[in-house]
């Protein structure tokens, strides 16, 4: 499905929270989420919304498949294998942010981990949570699982690569969202 009904909701949002994957949504589909990013309102994104847009390199609106890298912060380059898992940290320079409040420092987590590292999230970026992969199929460097930054147009941006289904039944998971959610709003 490429469509996304009730996108017109975005007109009025407090905050666009996407969570897709490889979609190719219609110009005025796009129209509606760039007038959105353009009038400063915030963002969370989640997982595989990293690459969110998968539009063939001739298409008009080929540009939406750089989303990820422009506006999350991150694209999807690669990730450790499907059969690997997730060990994650508080690095010490976040270790008082609000978002954390309540969140573990240390925990483990069925998504495979997603590289980012060594270019990803950019320099604009804060690192909340770091992951390092539990039997990777290739060599593994360990990556930021969530950050902070603001768009182009000026929202907040909360971005966490977590979000496998199982990751979600895990309380410093749950905690992370809820307060990632409500920093992203304000």
């Amino acid at each position: 499905i490429n469509e996304l009904i009730g996108l017109e909701a975005l007109k009025d949002a407090d905050l666009l929270v996407i969570y897709m994957r490889f979609r190719t949504f219609n110009e005025d589909q796009c129209a509606l989420i760039q007038k959105y990013l353009d009038s400063g309102r915030p963002v969370a994104g989640f997982r595989t919304s990293t690459h969110s847009f998968n539009y063939a390199k001739d298409d008009p609106l080929a540009h939406w498949n750089a989303f990820g890298a422009e506006v999350l912060g991150a694209p999807w380059e690669t990730h450790y294998g499907h059969e690997s898992s997730t060990d994650v940290y508080t690095p010490a320079e976040a270790a008082n942010d609000p978002i954390l409040n309540g969140v573990a420092r240390e925990f483990h987590v069925r998504s495979w981990l997603y590289k980012t590292r060594p270019k990803y999230p950019p320099a604009d970026s804060k690192p909340l949570l770091m992951g390092k992969s539990v039997n990777p199929n290739k060599e593994a460097i360990e990556s930021p699982v969530a950050w902070t930054r603001q768009h182009k147009g000026g929202g907040r941006v909360f971005t966490t690569t977590l979000g496998h289904p199982e990751d979600f039944s895990q309380e410093p998971v749950k905690k992370l969202v809820v307060n990632g959610l409500k920093w992203a709003v304000g």
